[in-house]
């Protein structure tokens, strides 16, 4: 109903995508994502349907469906992840996150998921009988999403984990390899179209002419960032809040790389963006 309201507002895909999440009345009843969804994302629908195919609540019947995506720093992992969750959210029982850097990190994302579910362990001074109760809701529940951001350890990822368990599992990483823990899928980076796209709508600059000098200089400059959505992000927050031209950005790109990109979010960029 919300998309035939769209059509008939005749809405681009952005107003479209903010009226839909201005509809969204809840996530999924259980929910630890740290990040919001966002506003400016671009692209990768080809890979989000793929990992819906695969990470869908009715494809976990027996056991757990474990997806990786990998890839360096700057090419979207998170903001994928996040993107998937935020897309997808009504689907699933519950949709938790784990910080997987280090152990005080995943110990901090188990934490709230023991808030989150309001367990009695919650409370429990050993941080092993909190973490064995969420491994038996996770055990005995199916229907779960669950987010592991930027896995380096097999082992501490394991440990947190429980052996059974019968809902989805979603991972970024920059390993290329996961052994039996989950299939790895690479993240390219954007493509040209994707990556002007990216950087007008952060600069607010949609409404240039295709065939105009200032979409040229666009897609040079996401060819100069090798269509790397983190930077495409931070040029296009440079634009917006400098008020200078592409071309000019372009220009002091070429001149002053340092000083450009050291330059980021000075005037309310908000809350620092996962990668």
């Amino acid at each position: 109903m919300v998309l035939e309201l769209a059509r008939l507002l005749r809405l681009d895909e952005q107003d479209t995508r903010l009226l839909l999440e201005a509809s969204l009345t809840g996530l999924a009843p259980y929910w630890t994502v740290p990040f919001r969804r966002n506003p400016c994302f671009t692209g990768r629908a080809e890979l989000l349907q793929r990992l819906h195919t695969q990470l869908a609540p009715e494809q976990a019947n027996a056991l757990s469906q474990a997806i990786a995506v990998s890839g360096l720093g700057g090419t979207g992992k998170t903001q994928l992840a996040v993107e998937y969750a935020s897309r997808f959210a009504l689907e699933y029982r519950a949709v938790f996150w784990l910080a997987a850097e280090t152990t005080a990190s995943l110990m901090t994302s188990v934490q709230q998921i023991a808030d989150q579910l309001q367990l009695p362990e919650q409370q429990a001074h050993e941080q092993a009988q909190m973490l064995a109760a969420v491994q038996r809701w996770l055990t005995r529940h199916t229907g779960w999403l669950v987010i592991a951001d930027n896995v380096d350890d097999l082992d501490l990822l394991q440990s947190v984990l429980p052996p059974v368990r019968h809902g989805s599992l979603l991972l970024t990483t920059r390993r290329q390899t996961l052994g039996t823990v989950a299939d790895v899928w690479e993240i390219a980076p954007l493509s040209r179209e994707e990556g002007v796209r990216l950087l007008l709508q952060r600069a607010h600059r949609l409404g240039i002419p295709i065939a105009s000098a200032e979409a040229a200089a666009a897609a040079a400059i996401v060819h100069l960032l090798e269509g790397l959505p983190l930077a495409l992000d931070q040029a296009g927050a440079y634009i917006d809040e400098t008020r200078c031209e592409v071309a000019e950005y372009l220009l002091r790109y070429q001149q002053q790389r340092g000083f450009v990109l050291a330059r980021r979010g000075m005037h309310g960029g908000g809350p620092t963006q996962p990668r």
